[in-house]
């Protein structure tokens, strides 16, 4: 069994984007895995085993964490691979994190885009995003999420209960708008013993 290799690293910059924190890149990095690898010629870093990245609101979970650095050692791209991998960043100006999942998670810092691969899921409050890919482009702030299904294959019915199986077509969901309450509404009157 590997002895558990804890380790912490100095990071530069991994994601400016102007729907994270300000301050998020502008924070070091912290990384910790059960082992690491470095090919500092390649620029290639590879950390196995219950990866955990962290920096500023952003954090990522995976199994395994590849990195392509550029010039001045700072992260060109970012692969994060995982059952699921797990990326979660709070965007500047809102209260409820983005939380994605995918077995496959890859930032480009260069382009500034995520891309969540394979059974990706990106959930922001009570909005819900499914797909086989969703690509965010950070600084345009659009998405586009993609199926694994044939362009205009509907979903096949489910024999056990007649609902149609949709788990090839991207998907969101997104609640009613919350019913607004009249002042009072809902309160009893003083002295009511109703």
């Amino acid at each position: 069994m590997l002895k558990k290799t804890l380790a912490v690293l100095l990071l530069g910059g991994l994601i400016p984007s102007a729907h994270s924190l300000q301050n998020d890149t502008e924070q070091p990095a912290t990384l910790y895995a059960d082992e690491f690898e470095m090919d500092f010629s390649a620029g290639i870093r590879v950390y196995r085993g219950n990866v955990e990245f962290v920096q500023g609101s952003l954090r990522l979970n995976c199994d395994e964490l590849t990195t392509h650095m550029g010039e001045n050692d700072e992260i060109d791209k970012a692969i994060c691979l995982g059952s699921p991998g797990r990326y979660e960043q709070l965007p500047e100006g809102h209260a409820d994190e983005v939380v994605g999942t995918a077995a496959k998670i890859t930032m480009d810092q260069v382009e500034q885009v995520v891309t969540l691969d394979s059974q990706a899921k990106i959930v922001q409050g009570e909005m819900t995003m499914t797909g086989k890919t969703i690509t965010y482009d950070m600084v345009t702030e659009k998405a586009s999420v993609g199926g694994g299904g044939s362009p205009g294959r509907r979903g096949t019915a489910n024999p056990a209960g007649g609902i149609p199986d949709q788990s090839s077509r991207p998907g969101i969901v997104i609640q009613p708008r919350k019913k607004k309450t009249e002042p009072g509404e809902g309160e009893m009157p003083v002295g009511s013993t109703e």
